[in-house]
């Protein structure tokens, strides 16, 4: 039975592709050769370049929260909640 080779992917932090990439810029490499030397992708190498010369980057999930306070209404009351979540999913809870 023939075993498949597992490819060498590692995951990364961003601080550690800051690292690379300053790194490569002072190396006196062209990226292509950067890259072959180190084992990256040079898809992967440009596109994490391209994401890091943009800016920071917001923390994951950090604007889509909205705070909400329970309306005042008496234990007995009915109240209803919808989120419309995208792609035409839509969620609703309802207290009767």
């Amino acid at each position: 039975m023939k075993q498949l080779k597992k490819r060498g992917y590692e995951r990364r932090t961003v601080a550690q592709w800051e690292a690379l990439i300053s790194e490569q810029a002072h190396s006196g490499l062209a990226v292509r050769n950067f890259c072959i030397e180190r084992g990256i992708g040079y898809s992967t190498f440009n596109c994490w370049k391209s994401r890091l010369a943009d800016g920071p980057q917001p923390v994951a999930g950090a604007d889509r929260f909205v705070e909400l306070s329970p309306p005042a209404v008496s234990v007995d009351s009915r109240w209803e909640v919808e989120l419309s979540l995208g792609a035409d999913v839509v969620l609703r809870v309802v207290r009767h």
